[in-house]
């Protein structure tokens, strides 16, 4: 699958983007933007549209809202050619489209997709497309797989890598496979070197058992030397150990039998005390038994009992306290009697009260309120006396004030007067400014010259000031073309044999430079990698030489010793040792050939011996010569490979070079040669443009010149600057004085233009003042004033008019809103006090005063809710004592139901009688375990007899004798115990003299010593052999499998790690040998020491992830599984050289998947360019 298009809808920051990626044979494109461009975004646009947006917002919201993101695009298949891809298709549905081609069938299928949860696939007219219509595109890929191997940046390369090289995932292990074929053996390699290490090393331990065996000789050979034959005494000796050694035997069985004695007697001290304390309990149990056994009762009975005691107790003081308590309450709720009439009317009571609070002070505010009214009526008086008008009352004033609407229009003329008067003024000096203006400019217009600006002449001027200065110009073209005459020349001269014309050399088609180049830079890495590698090979035949040389040396010094000759001698010298032991007589004349003998046998073992070690060390040195030969065989392959690809890069070269008409170029000599070649057709180029320019300037020249001579009337002789003086003078004053016009012209439009509305106005404000003059002597008349009478009085008298009208309304509203209210609230309040007075206090005075009255009802009224107050109280206490006695008596029947199965248990009806039977039972319980106590004693203390036998025995011997026979056999005891350690001493001292008198046996043993320990250091010697040379054959086999059985995808990531490092390692092994699980090394072309993943540097551990990532997308590309591959700044620790590498090998793979990279660096475009050619897609974003 790949992707020809890309519509970036609304998401990120982009709206209605598209990005378009057509095919080509290397399917690569490439992105380009600055940072917060957008191609993050684009990467998780890709995966988002292919495999649905994730349900949390994806930060993609911050320009379009979450709802309304949106993506589409169209996928195709990716085994179309170029040209198949035309194929249409029908973007309404966004169905699948098949075009048959000479391939076979070509899909593709355009789609959106939108954020949701339902029906996310759209069509491009937004109409719902099948969950299922990806699945036999993607397959079984899911979005996190998607992005961890196809959608790559930096991070997700060395992560996915990473996990590549630990073998925790597919790829994993599919790189490791050619290890699993001999991943076994490794562990079998190790278990053999273990085993040989724990047989022997040069560095000797006391764990590896040849020097065990060594040891173990040695000390036999010692203890051979210092062994001397004594026959004498021999028999006395063994006499008197057998006798001591017989007294021994009989002291330690009488010592066995007192300590048994002993013990009997020390058991029956134990047990008597315990055996009188039984007895004392049964007397006790009996005695009880016989005033009748008590029944036992729980074992918390008198706990129970005691409990319950207390809680009965309490409960009773508990309701005694309530009885009397009720009784007192009853006595107090009798001594209360309510005041029902007052607490009926408590309402009344209590609003009569607050009115009297009220109404305190009303009689001084109507005072106050009265003062007010009157002095109002004297300012009306005084008022009414400047407008003249006669002393008379409140309505007889109101009914001469004029009618208000009358007032209103007055004062709306005296407030228009002045800004009418004002208005006509200001327009008619406005009018007259503004004509006087419009005069004086028109005649300054009719002043000036009618000659206008010549449109030509300006043209001409401004195709003169665009040339600029011509002869300087014709000066620097005619310099520029002789050099580039002379540096094509010189260019020229320098191509050296392959010189070619002009001509021929522009019709050439030369190879490209970067091609050139890169065949350059492999050729001399090859030449560099070939001498180290010859290099590599005289020092590996030198140290092939010395360690022949060694072998040699080493065979030639060694006479061996064959295992028959020792055996032979061993023979001999058991045989002279056999004789001796026959005949013991004969030992001081046959002792020295034995010792000759058994020298020999000696000797020859140690050179047994001796020829193990030599045999490891000629096996060794065997191994290592093959490893050397092996290695100088490896060597010698890259050699011939090296040199192999070099000719073939020589050769195809040639070919090439002589294609291009250059037979024989060197390669080293291309890159100067073509160089010049590409400066000679730009010099070649530059000259024919300096011509083409200076040809052009003198026909423009001309042209301008003889424009002007026509233009001006001038002689046809008259120079070019002279020409331009003149137009420049004779615009000057064209355009002076057609700005002056301009201006005027200008001024005299504003001017007419402004005169209209001006007079417009004068004549508006005029007819104002004359409507309000009319409007004014109407408003007299009606009146009944005189015409004549000015408005500055008329506005005086309506002002008193005015304030006489509002005197009137203070005096209505005091009046109506303060001293009515406060008469009537004083009068309603004094009634209702007489009225409660006459039903509640019948006996009260007539005169009493209303303030009185509210006084003593309030305190009657106090005093009934005090009373009726403490009236409940005593009441709800006495409910809650009551409640409080019931849950006392509902106690005390608990308190009797928790005793009742302690007197049903203790068979008695009289709660009196419990305690003395709680005791009883107490009692017996106590006698039971006591007896349980010591029967678990004598059990202890009696070794497990029953006690009856434990009885009998006690009863066998009083106390006092019983300590008598416990000190008399302590005291034998003892004394056998110094027998024995005297005997044991005795015993030892003969002993010892026994066997040193015995030296015969002991010399026989330590031979017998001496030559098993030989025989397990040759047994030893052997299998180390044995064991060395397994392992060594072992590793070389594995190590030529690796070397000749690599897994396909090792491979591939070799030759990929190859190209990126520029040929610096050769290849990628898996080393499962030192180590638990595989683990990779990288091979270096100059064959020094393999280097592990973390010794590499950054740049080369991010070509060798890269390699690794490519290497398995190939493996997945191989299993029919093409997704595009997103690649987001993988270069970041590239330098230029490995860039070039890395983009070549994308676009190989390109070939076979599309390929999408990302970067922000605008340097890699020409070199991308230079690299996968000029068709290379860039978008940039």
């Amino acid at each position: 699958m790949r992707i020809r298009e890309l519509r970036l809808l609304r998401y990120g920051k982009f709206t209605d983007r598209l990005l378009a990626l057509p095919n080509a044979p290397q399917d690569i494109h490439l992105v380009v933007g600055a940072n917060e461009a957008g191609k993050s975004t684009m990467r998780r646009a890709l995966s988002d549209w292919l495999f649905g947006f994730p349900m949390r917002s994806t930060g993609m919201d911050f320009l379009h809202p979450m709802q309304d993101l949106r993506l589409g695009g169209i996928i195709e298949d990716n085994t179309a050619s170029p040209e198949e891809h035309s194929s249409a298709q029908d973007p309404a549905t966004g169905s699948t489209e098949t075009k048959a081609s000479s391939d076979g069938q070509i899909r593709s299928l355009n789609f959106e997709r939108r954020k949701g949860q339902k029906n996310t696939l759209r069509t491009p007219a937004d109409e719902p497309l099948p969950d299922s219509t990806l699945h036999e595109w993607l397959g079984s890929l899911q979005a996190d797989e998607f992005r961890r191997m196809y959608a790559l940046d930096h991070a997700t390369l060395v992560e996915g890598s990473e996990s590549i090289l630990q073998a925790s995932d597919d790829i994993g292990r599919m790189l490791f496979q050619a290890a699993a074929g001999i991943e076994h053996l490794g562990d079998a390699l190790k278990t053999l070197q273990q085993e040989a290490d724990t047989l022997w090393a040069p560095r000797k331990s006391g764990n590896r058992v040849f020097y065990q065996q060594q040891d173990a000789y040695e000390e036999a050979r010692r203890t051979l030397g210092q062994a001397q034959l004594r026959t004498r005494d021999w028999k006395e000796s063994h006499d008197a150990l057998m006798d001591v050694q017989h007294q021994l035997e009989e002291a330690r069985n009488k010592h066995a039998g007192i300590q048994q004695h002993i013990h009997r007697l020390e058991r029956i001290r134990r047990v008597q005390p315990l055996l009188r304390d039984a007895e004392a309990a049964r007397q006790r149990q009996e005695a009880l038994q016989a005033s009748g056994m008590p029944p036992l009762l729980p074992d918390n009975a008198r706990q129970i009992f005691e409990q319950a005691s207390r809680q009965g107790a309490l409960v009773q003081a508990e309701m005694m306290r309530l009885q009397t308590a009720l009784s007192e309450l009853d006595q107090a709720l009798a001594a209360i009697t309510l005041d029902a009439p007052v607490l009926a009317r408590a309402d009344e009571i209590t609003r009569l009260d607050e009115a009297r609070v009220q109404c305190q002070d009303h009689p001084a505010r109507l005072q106050r309120h009265q003062e007010k009214l009157q002095m109002l009526q004297a300012r009306v008086k005084a008022l009414a006396a400047e407008l003249g008008w006669p002393a008379e009352d409140e309505a007889a004033m109101a009914r001469r004030l004029p009618d208000p609407a009358w007032r209103e229009r007055m004062a709306e003329l005296i407030h228009g007067h002045q800004a009418r008067q004002h208005a006509v003024e200001k327009a008619r000096h406005e009018r007259d400014a503004q004509a006087q203006n419009l005069s004086q400019w028109q005649a300054q217009l009719q002043s000036l010259a009618s000659d206008g600006i010549d449109p030509a002449l300006t043209d001409l001027l401004e195709q003169a000031r665009r040339l600029g200065d011509p002869d300087t110009q014709s000066d620097a073209l005619t310099s520029e073309r002789q050099r580039l005459e002379a540096a094509l020349e010189a260019t020229l001269a320098g191509m050296g044999p392959w010189r070619q014309p002009i001509d021929r050399l522009q019709a050439m088609l030369v190879p490209e430079a970067s091609q050139v180049d890169a065949l350059r830079v492999q050729q001399h890495d090859d030449g560099r990698a070939l001498q180290a590698r010859q290099e590599a090979l005289q020092k590996k035949i030198q140290d092939i030489q010395h360690q022949e040389q060694a072998l040699l040396q080493l065979v030639r010094h060694h006479q061996p010793v064959s295992r028959e000759e020792v055996a032979q001698a061993r023979r001999q010298r058991d045989d002279d040792w056999q004789v001796i032991k026959a005949d013991p007589a004969t030992l001081p004349a046959r002792a020295a050939a034995f010792e000759t003998r058994m020298h020999e046998a000696d000797t020859l073992a140690d050179a047994r011996l001796e020829r193990a070690q030599h045999e490891a060390d000629r096996q060794s040195y065997a191994n290592q010569l093959e490893k050397l030969k092996l290695e100088r065989t490896g060597i010698e392959s890259d050699i011939q490979a090296i040199e192999t690809r070099m000719a073939r890069r020589l050769a195809d070269w040639q070919a090439q070079a002589a294609a291009c008409g250059l037979p024989d170029l060197p390669l080293d000599a291309a890159p100067t040669w073509l160089k010049r070649h590409q400066d000679a057709l730009e010099l070649l180029a530059r000259r024919q443009n300096a011509e083409n320019q200076l040809q052009a300037l003198h026909q423009r020249v001309e042209a301008l010149r003889q424009a002007l001579t026509d233009r001006l009337a001038l002689p046809a002789t008259t120079r070019l600057d002279d020409g331009l003086r003149q137009a420049r003078e004779r615009l000057e004053t064209a355009q002076r004085i057609a700005g002056q016009r301009s201006t005027l012209e200008t001024q005299i439009q504003d001017a007419q233009r402004r005169l209209v509305p001006l007079q417009t106005a004068l004549t508006q404000a005029e007819s104002q003042w004359q409507e309000w003059q009319q409007a004014w002597q109407a408003a007299l008349a009606e009146a009944g004033h005189d015409d004549t009478l000015p408005v500055e009085q008329l506005e005086t008298r309506l002002a008193r008019m005015q304030d006489i009208q509002t005197l009137l309304a203070q005096m209505d509203s005091l009046r109506a809103d303060e001293i009515e209210p406060l008469q009537n609230a004083l009068d309603s309040w004094m009634r209702h006090a007489r009225t409660l007075a006459d039903q509640l206090m019948p006996d009260a005075p007539a005169d009493m005063l209303p303030q009185d009255i509210a006084l003593t009802l309030a305190g009657r009224l106090k005093a009934a809710r005090q009373d009726e107050a403490e009236h409940d109280r005593l009441q709800q206490q006495q409910a809650r004592d009551r409640q409080a006695l019931e849950a006392a008596r509902q106690q005390q029947i608990q308190v009797d139901a928790l005793l009742q199965p302690l007197r049903v248990a203790a068979g008695i009806d009289d709660m009196a009688l419990l305690g003395p039977a709680i005791a009883r039972s107490e009692e017996r319980q106590q006698i039971e375990h006591e007896i349980r106590r010591i029967e678990t004693a004598l059990r202890e203390a009696g070794d497990g007899q029953p006690i009856e036998s434990l009885r009998t025995e006690a009863a066998s011997i009083e106390p006092d004798q019983l300590q008598v026979e416990l000190n008399r056999l302590g005291t034998e005891a003892g004394q056998i115990v110094e027998d024995i350690s005297r005997l044991g001493a005795q015993h030892g001292q003969l002993k010892a003299a026994f066997d040193a008198l015995n030296g015969s046996d002991a010399a026989a043993r330590a031979a017998a010593q001496q030559q098993e320990a030989a025989a397990g250091m040759a047994e030893a010697a052997e299998r180390y052999l044995r064991l060395k040379t397994a392992a060594r054959l072992l590793q070389w086999s594995m190590e030529r499998f690796r070397q000749t059985r690599q897994g396909p995808m090792l491979a591939r990531a070799s030759e990929i790690f190859q190209a990126l490092t520029l040929g610096s390692f050769s290849r990628l092994l898996v080393d499962a040998d030192s180590h638990d699980s595989p683990r990779l090394v990288s091979i270096r072309t100059d064959g020094n020491k393999p280097v592990e993943v973390p010794g590499l540097s950054e740049g080369t551990r991010d070509q060798l992830y890269l390699a690794l990532r490519l290497a398995a997308l190939d493996q997945q590309a191989g299993q029919g599984s093409r997704m595009p591959l997103i690649a987001d700044d993988l270069f970041i620790n590239f330098d230029d050289r490995r860039t070039a590498a890395g983009l070549q090998v994308l676009g190989d793979v390109s070939r076979r998947m599309q390929v999408i990279l990302l970067t922000h660096h605008d340097h890699l475009v020409p070199l991308a360019r230079q690299v996968l050619g000029d068709g290379l897609n860039v978008i940039e974003l």
